[in-house]
């Protein structure tokens, strides 16, 4: 489906976006206008896309089609560059065909993208409507759903209370996570839901010096455009992160609160030496990143306490960062292993200044390396054999584990060749200037 919400704060963002309806439930769309690939056409004309789909006969099953027709319709919503055909295939990521292959639906992005676009707002988005949607969403909600218990409180304050009187509440940013699990397991059970989605801070993104605070009701695509100015490389990651239906719901805190020792964005979280702020228990607390999990999935979280926002400090202007995810596939795939390596050198540019090295799926938790830190922050020159002494340091500090995804000795391997990759990228980084 496709889904247009007004912000909060005032601003008249207009736009629909498109998301998975099977993971978001109807109380999260609370504020919003959704729109459904019944509601693109218009009175008896079929939508542009959707006439491009029959004349490029990229029409599939009934399954498969009106995915890419919702999909296509929010690329045209939200794209104001020239459309090539790797703008369709990124629109396209996360919809699956196997009756004929994509070639033809590429064809008809392309040519949807040459035709008059009349945005989805001049129908469904009335200015008396504007002020609807944004004043449900200044009101907040409380509501029983069959065993589901749904508050939606509308302040940071509010949030705390409700949780205070209901300690087995689940704080609900986005929901992604949970919205597999339900489809999955169909018994929900009996819940209490706080949704966060009607608090205006929690939407926002802060730059405070060199640092960046992103409130919990950020999206991953929101988080991604502020990204690409102040920390490229993460937006480069956060590409593969997910498909754009997902990124535009789920939320960088919600893949710290889940804790998984293989979430994508925790290995540049913590080389970025982020820290979680809380809130709840009567105060608000600040917890290093690398201090926040206990072991597999737990945290340092007391009761009544919940993420509020993730800060993170940005990469300093000339250091090097990469950060590399291996999966069994490149796009849309649960990391194998992942490796995050931030480097900055001295003035003179010749001696290490200070090193971060973390590492993803090679232990319980995602992992800081500080033996291998130090290493290369006393290394008196960056020559001989400093690459092959570094690896022996990190392979004495991993514990991998074997499953599905790979086996110990595998993940062994990949953490040496990711981790040599960004090294040997590293070196020709600092040499590149000498031959300019």
């Amino acid at each position: 489906v496709l889904k247009a919400e007004p912000a909060l704060s005032g601003k008249n963002d207009r736009r629909f976006v498109a998301i998975n309806a099977c993971i978001v439930r109807v109380a999260q769309l609370d504020g919003a206008s959704v729109v459904t690939v019944e509601g693109l056409q218009d009175q008896d004309q079929l939508s542009i896309v959707q006439t491009a789909m029959l004349s490029t006969h990229g029409t599939q099953c009934g399954y498969c089609t009106p995915g890419f027709v919702v999909a296509m319709t929010a690329m045209l919503e939200n794209q104001a560059k020239p459309v090539n055909a790797q703008t369709v295939k990124n629109y396209l990521t996360g919809n699956l065909c196997r009756c004929t292959g994509y070639q033809q639906i590429i064809e008809a992005g392309l040519s949807a993208a040459q035709t008059q676009y009349i945005p989805l707002a001049r129908r469904y988005l009335k200015p008396g409507m504007v002020a609807e949607l944004r004043a449900a969403r200044q009101v907040g909600f409380s509501l029983q759903d069959g065993p589901i218990q749904w508050t939606a409180p509308t302040s940071v304050r509010k949030v705390s209370e409700c949780l205070a009187a209901n300690p087995q509440a689940r704080i609900l940013a986005a929901g992604t996570d949970l919205g597999v699990q339900a489809n999955k397991s169909g018994d929900q059970g009996r819940t209490h839901l706080i949704s966060l989605r009607h608090i205006a801070e929690l939407k926002r993104i802060e730059l405070r010096q060199d640092r960046l605070r992103v409130g919990a009701q950020v999206s991953l695509s929101e988080l991604r455009q502020a990204c690409q100015r102040y920390a490229p490389e993460f937006a480069r990651l956060l590409d593969v992160f997910a498909s754009s239906q997902i990124k535009q719901v789920a939320s960088i805190v919600g893949n710290v609160a889940t804790g998984s020792p293989i979430g994508d964005t925790l290995p540049f979280l913590l080389v970025s030496e982020a820290q979680v702020i809380t809130a709840g228990a009567g105060r608000q607390q600040r917890l290093a990143l690398e201090q926040f999990y206990r072991g597999y999935r737990q945290n340092q979280l007391r009761a009544g306490q919940w993420i509020r926002a993730i800060e993170f400090g940005l990469p300093p202007p000339g250091s090097f960062l990469r950060l590399y995810k291996h999966a069994q596939r490149q796009d849309l795939d649960i990391a194998t292993v992942s490796t995050a390596l931030q480097i900055e050198l001295d003035s003179g540019h010749r001696r290490i200044r200070k090193a971060r090295l973390a590492l993803g799926g090679v232990a319980a938790v995602c992992l800081r390396l500080p033996a291998a830190e130090q290493f290369l922050e006393e290394l008196q020159e960056l020559s001989g054999d400093w690459v092959d002494r570094l690896m022996n340091i990190v392979q004495e500090q991993i514990r991998p584990i074997s499953d599905v995804r790979g086996s110990a000795a595998y993940r062994r391997v990949l953490v040496d060749r990711l981790l040599r990759r960004s090294c040997k990228e590293f070196l020709l980084e600092q040499r590149e200037p000498s031959h300019a």
